[in-house]
């Protein structure tokens, strides 16, 4: 008789061949383990003889009658021992009830019945409901506490089972009830679909049935992630196995909580590509939401309504219809692998025709990942305000911080208001003057009488989507206007620059102090404005917007004294060469309406003293001014803008009391046109680079591990120092930066922008007049 294969068979003659070279004690060893290897085998064998023996007569003399409401009679049949391949008689159809363990379960769609095999073929099916099962208990266990990573329900404890048929007497709808019990039920309509439907069980009406039933499944477990993954999965693979032929006529599929590329969006994109056809926004949108190779920064999973408008926008701007991509070689093949553990394999779900797969490919994939970081630049800032502050999404506040391509959809009620305030104030015209506290009623602040420099940065761009500007605008100058003070309000086009150019600041800086010194006694005539202008659009090199803003600061500044909080740092870093030509520049300004008062000689001789120059110098330069001779050039090299002018009658006295002549024009000109240079001069002092004074090694030139993430030595040390307070004034923060060879302004930027690298917000920014360190963001940047 041939012994089965799974005895184990040891002979000493077999032990003395393999271990002839060991000791006798080694050998006598193995021949003890050896013998009892084989008892214990013979006894196993003949106690499951006897279960075997003993479990065959029990079940022969058992009938099991299972009752099923329908229209037609009850059922009963006898199950045999061995596993059942005939699912049909197992299935519950979606109209008709069971009952099992004494509850009533309607709606079908079950497997009730003994030993109904998985559809493996090697165990029994994991959803089967075996009612000879106990299936109650004093405490079912709601918890889920008995069931293990893939339950079966044969397999469960009767406190499990009694709590899996209580949930679904109930209507499967029970939002409390442990995942668990929601996956065994799910098992079965994978089994059903998968398996029954493509063994010639496939019932239209039924396939209908068994989606809603999943999606109303979804609906109420998918906020478990595990759940929701698989369930958006098998609707997907039912919903390319329904026979659906052109997937391109039907919105893209987006899953919420998937990062996968579901297969209804690879076969429709292959589609598209295939029939040539260029790849819509909403589709281009769905496939940068859920490749998992397309890293998509904070603001576009914080605002993601505001992602998805402004990427469909940008998208159709760059490419018209859309992308149209080349069929590849990698054809679509889409699988889902369920769930259950009753089906070992996954399934092919696609089986059209051959579609490309260009999902694989690298250039579509990098076009649409730049496009989503251009799109994500652009919410930056309105994504960190709604961050800070939930309600921030429905501020006045937070549209403003809306990119432009979004300023249609954005509405507040306050908005047209403010519109209606300010265009009561222009009164047609292309600039006026408005009270500062008129606009504040519909842009409120946290402090009534002052504002912080972010406020009136959000001022401005809200202003700007209405086709304003403002002055004094503290982007473009450093001034902030007081809530008492007013505005100079303007029309400007849509592609005016929000942010100075070079030339700009040192245009603005040039008026500012020209400005200063001629309403220094206490009123800027109309000459004075007149000249001033003439100077703007004469010799400065701007374009059209950037002067209208700067007669409006002109004008804002001839209204109010700006003081000369600033000047002095800046005019520190000029040459001797340059400080001589802007205090030329300053004098001719001056002089320009032929008189010099007490007020504007003293506020020169201020600017005389800021420059590094003796004061006293100032009657004697604004004499020059005007008593200079004139240099008779040749025909041929003569400016026609510049007429030689006759000589002044009268030169100007610097009697105090008295109103001296003009000017003379062509003198003027000639000074004005010599020192315009002074802007290309002041754009290097504005420009952001930093200055370094010849200064010692820190100690963070010389220690390598000091330097933190995102910065140099310089950098990481003063950050370091930053560190000492939590509150800095500006003059102790310049004077901190200057140890490091850094300038202020410029070193904060570079900190501030490691900081949104790393935590997504500032590590120090400027409130009022003073600076204020966020102490948690200065912690994860330095340690």
């Amino acid at each position: 008789m041939t012994r089965p294969p799974s005895e184990l068979r040891i002979t000493v003659s077999g032990v003395l061949n393999i271990y002839k070279n060991k000791s006798v004690e080694y050998l006598i060893a193995i021949l003890i383990v050896a013998w009892g290897i084989n008892r214990l085998t013979r006894s196993s064998k003949r106690l499951s003889s006897r279960t075997e023996a003993r479990n065959k007569k029990k079940d022969d003399d058992f009938r099991l009658s299972i009752t099923i409401s329908s229209s037609g009679p009850s059922s009963g049949f006898r199950q045999s021992e061995s596993l059942s391949e005939n699912f049909k008689k197992f299935w519950v159809p979606k109209d008709r009830s069971v009952s099992v363990g004494g509850r009533t379960i309607e709606g079908g769609l079950l497997y009730v019945g003994k030993n109904l095999a998985a559809a493996d073929g090697y165990s029994v099916e994991p959803a089967l409901i075996n009612p000879k099962l106990k299936a109650t208990a004093k405490h079912p266990d709601y918890a889920g506490d008995g069931f293990s990573y893939w339950p079966s329900y044969s397999d469960i404890p009767a406190s499990s089972r009694a709590a899996y048929i209580e949930w679904l007497a109930g209507g499967r709808k029970d939002s409390n009830a442990n995942i668990g019990y929601v996956f065994l039920y799910f098992y079965g309509l994978e089994r059903r679909i998968l398996h029954d439907h493509m063994e010639g069980a496939a019932d239209k009406a039924e396939r209908a049935a068994i989606f809603q039933e999943a999606k109303r499944l979804l609906e109420i477990y998918g906020d478990n992630g595990s759940f929701s993954g698989y369930c958006q999965e098998f609707l997907f693979a039912m919903f390319l196995g329904s026979g659906e032929a052109d997937l391109t006529t039907a919105a893209p599929v987006i899953a919420p909580r998937s990062y996968n590329l579901p297969g209804p969006l690879r076969v429709g994109l292959g589609q598209f590509a295939k029939a040539g056809r260029p790849i819509p926004s909403n589709w281009a949108l769905a496939w940068v939401l859920q490749d998992s190779e397309i890293r998509l920064r904070t603001p576009a999973r914080r605002c993601e309504e505001e992602f998805a408008a402004l990427f469909e926008l940008m998208y159709r701007e760059r490419h018209g219809e859309g992308l149209v991509v080349k069929p590849n070689k990698t054809s679509v093949s889409v699988s889902y692998r369920p769930a259950t553990s009753g089906m070992g394999r996954d399934v092919e779900t696609y089986r059209g025709p051959t579609l490309p797969d260009i999902t694989v490919l690298k250039r579509p994939r990098t076009i649409l990942a730049d496009l989503a970081d251009s799109a994500t630049d652009k919410l930056d800032s309105y994504s960190r305000f709604i961050g800070k502050d939930g309600a921030g999404r429905k501020s006045i506040q937070g549209l403003a911080l809306l990119p432009h391509e979004l300023d249609g959809r954005g509405k507040h009620p306050g908005l047209e208001a403010l519109r209606q305030e300010i265009e009561s104030h222009l009164n047609g015209d292309d600039n006026g003057q408005i009270p500062f506290h008129s606009i504040l009623t519909y842009f409120p602040t946290e402090k009534s009488d002052r504002l912080s420099k972010k406020e009136i940065v959000l001022l401005a761009q809200l202003l700007e989507k209405l086709g304003i500007g403002m002055e004094p605008d503290v982007r473009f100058c450093r001034i902030k206007a007081k809530p008492q003070e007013s505005l100079i309000v303007f029309r400007q086009e849509a592609d005016a620059p929000s942010a100075p150019s070079q030339a700009y600041e040192a245009a603005a800086f040039v008026m500012r102090m020209a400005t200063m010194g001629s309403r220094a006694d206490g009123e800027v005539t109309a000459e004075e404005e007149s000249h001033i202008a003439q100077h703007i659009e004469s010799n400065l090199d701007l374009d059209p917007g950037e002067r209208r803003r700067l007669q409006a600061h002109v004008r804002w500044l001839s209204l109010h004294d700006a003081g000369v909080s600033g000047l002095k740092a800046k005019l520190e870093h000029l040459s001797p060469r340059d400080k001589e030509n802007t205090a030329q520049n300053l004098v001719v300004l001056a002089a320009a309406d032929g008189r010099i008062d007490p007020g504007e000689i003293k506020i020169l001789r201020k600017l005389y003293q800021y420059l590094g120059l003796e004061s006293e110098r100032v009657i004697a330069d604004l004499h020059n001014a005007t008593t200079e001779p004139v240099t008779v050039r040749s025909a041929s090299t003569i400016d026609d803008s510049y007429p030689i002018p006759k000589r002044p009658t009268k030169p100007i006295e610097m009697t105090l009391n008295e109103g001296r002549a003009a000017l003379d024009p062509a003198t003027l000109q000639r000074k004005l046109a010599e020192t315009a240079r002074v802007s290309g001069i002041l754009t290097e002092i504005f420009a952001d680079k930093e200055y370094h004074e010849p200064s010692m090694p820190t100690a963070a030139d010389s220690m390598d591990a000091d330097i933190l993430e995102g910065l140099d030595a310089e950098h990481s040390g003063f950050l370091r120092a930053l560190g000492a307070s939590i509150t800095w004034e500006r003059s102790a923060l310049e004077e901190l930066a200057d140890s490091y060879g850094l300038l202020l302004d410029g070193a904060l930027d570079r900190i501030n922008e490691a900081a949104f690298d790393r935590c997504d917000a500032p590590c120090i920014d400027e409130d009022d007049d003073e600076f204020v360190l966020d102490h948690e963001v200065y912690q994860e940047m330095t340690t």
